[in-house]
C-alpha cells in the first residue's frame, strides 16, 4: 500500500497542508487512489453481496459504485482473508494439541492437562517454520502478490 499512500500524500496531502487545494478537492483526490487500491484488492463476490445488501443497483463502470460500498466490501474481503490465514496457522497446533493428547492418555496421564505439555511444541513449530515471515508473507501476498 506504499505507493498508494505517497500518491496520496503527493498530490492530495501536501497540497492542502500547503493551502493550494480545498478540503472537498483533496478529498477527491485522496480518494482516488484509494478506490483503485481497494477495488484491486477486494473479491468480486464481496463487492457483488455489498451491492445487492445495499440494493444499489449494477453500475455500468467501476467509477459509478459508491465509495461506503467499495470500503465495505474491501473490508469484507480481507476479514475473509484473515479467517483463512488464521485456519492455516490453527490447522497444525490442533494436530499437535491431539498428538500430545492422545501420547498422554496412552501414558495413562489422565491428570496432566495437554495443553501444558502441547504449548513448548507449539511455539517450537511456529519459530523452527519461521511462522512470522511465513505469516506476513501470506498478507502481504494477499495485496502485491509477493
Amino acid at each position: 500500500m506504499g505507493p498508494t499512500l505517497s500518491e496520496v500524500n503527493e498530490t492530495a496531502i501536501q497540497p492542502y497542508m500547503a493551502g493550494e487545494m480545498d478540503t472537498t478537492v483533496a478529498l477527491d483526490t485522496a480518494i482516488a487512489p484509494m478506490r483503485r487500491f481497494m477495488l484491486s484488492n477486494t473479491r468480486r463476490d464481496d463487492l457483488s453481496a455489498v451491492m445487492n445488501m445495499g440494493r444499489i443497483p449494477t453500475p455500468e463502470t467501476l467509477s459509478e459504485i459508491p465509495t461506503t460500498a467499495v470500503v465495505s466490501a474491501f473490508v469484507l474481503s480481507e476479514l475473509k482473508t484473515a479467517f483463512v490465514i488464521a485456519i492455516k496457522v490453527y490447522l497444525p497446533f490442533l494436530v499437535i494439541d491431539i498428538v500430545i493428547a492422545n501420547v498422554l492418555l496412552s501414558m495413562g496421564m489422565m491428570v496432566l492437562p495437554p495443553v501444558i505439555i502441547s504449548l513448548p511444541f507449539k511455539l517450537m513449530l511456529f519459530v523452527l517454520m519461521d511462522g512470522w515471515n511465513l505469516l506476513v508473507r501470506s498478507m502481504a501476498a494477499g495485496f502485491g502478490g509477493v
